[in-house]
């Protein structure tokens, strides 16, 4: 077997009751966009205590682009009524910004829905070929937006070994019972001496 969660341990668990996050944590959206084929949309937020929490989702198919923008729009008005500065990032895959037949991108027209629901001015889209530096200047520059919309980037492994350190299997709190597993715990001596300490207890 292969693949980023290979290796993890038995016991993880990456969900927890759901719990009230406070609105002006800065929040960011992950999006797949598919019209064939399920497209999905990540809602999420890095709180205080380490974890960054998936709060909702949204999985459509047979859904324009457009439609997505409206929708990810919608869902999101409450969000930005609460963020600071009234901000969010919406990360595409950099396929999204590709000439296809149209000549729309995927990210322009996601874009056109979102100003559909927000306002003329509520989005800034990143450009075909703009680096970070470029688009924070522009993002600067406008006085007002909802959703900035950023190519997400490409690095898989990169990205996959930074998912793996936010789905930590390790709980970040005492719980009442504990199963000690001698082998884990042999494990956390190799790799951090401390971290076994507070298993162990």
């Amino acid at each position: 077997a292969s693949g980023p969660l290979v290796g993890e341990a038995p016991q993880a668990q990456h969900v927890i009751a759901a719990r009230p996050l406070e609105s002006w944590l800065h929040r960011s959206i992950g999006m797949d966009w598919g019209y064939a084929h399920e497209g999905a949309a990540y809602w999420g937020c890095e709180a205080g205590d380490g974890r960054f929490h998936v709060y909702r989702e949204m999985v459509e198919k047979n859904l324009g682009a457009e439609k997505w923008g409206a929708e990810v729009a919608i869902r999101s008005m409450d969000d930005l009524r609460g963020v600071e500065g009234g901000t969010m990032n919406l990360w595409l895959s950099p396929d999204a910004w590709d000439k296809r037949s149209e000549q729309r991108t995927i990210a322009d027209q996601i874009a056109d829905g979102v100003r559909f629901v927000l306002g003329p001015d509520s989005v800034l889209l990143m450009g075909a070929s703009e680096d970070d530096a470029e688009f924070f200047r522009r993002l600067e520059e406008q006085k007002r937006f909802g959703i900035a919309i950023r190519k997400a980037p490409n690095q898989r492994i990169a990205g996959a070994a930074y998912l793996r350190s936010l789905l930590r299997w390790w709980p970040l709190s005492t719980v009442e019972v504990q199963v000690f597993d001698q082998d884990m715990w042999m494990r956390l001596m190799q790799a951090d001496p401390r971290r076994a300490e507070e298993y162990r207890r």
